[in-house]
């Protein structure tokens, strides 16, 4: 697949993904931004921990540095990069287009 297509998808992904107003990491979710969804483009969501193992859709999880090197080796303009990092944080880095089976 064309890597401009999928950093795109990745990104409509994790940004139909956010809509339900998660808090961010820079401690700027008061009730104001949280309604508004008025979040700066580099905005990044806190890693939702609740997501494991044992209660995941996915056998499979990303390490998040490796995801992090990706984004530094590839330059990734800071709206891309946090796009991939809330749609990664949202679901504790597991998987999201393959599992132990497969696509």
């Amino acid at each position: 697949m064309n890597k401009n297509i999928f950093i795109l998808f990745v990104i409509f992904f994790a940004v139909s993904c956010n809509q339900q107003g998660p808090s961010l990491t820079n401690g700027n979710n008061d009730s104001t931004s949280e309604n508004s969804q008025s979040y700066p483009a580099d905005a990044v969501f806190v890693r939702d921990m609740s997501i494991t193992s044992a209660n995941a859709y996915n056998n499979l999880f990303l390490d998040s540095n490796a995801v992090e090197t990706y984004i530094i080796k590839k330059n990734l303009p800071d709206i891309e990069a946090a796009a991939i990092r809330n749609f990664y944080n949202s679901r504790n880095f597991e998987y999201a287009w393959f599992s132990g089976d497969g696509l």
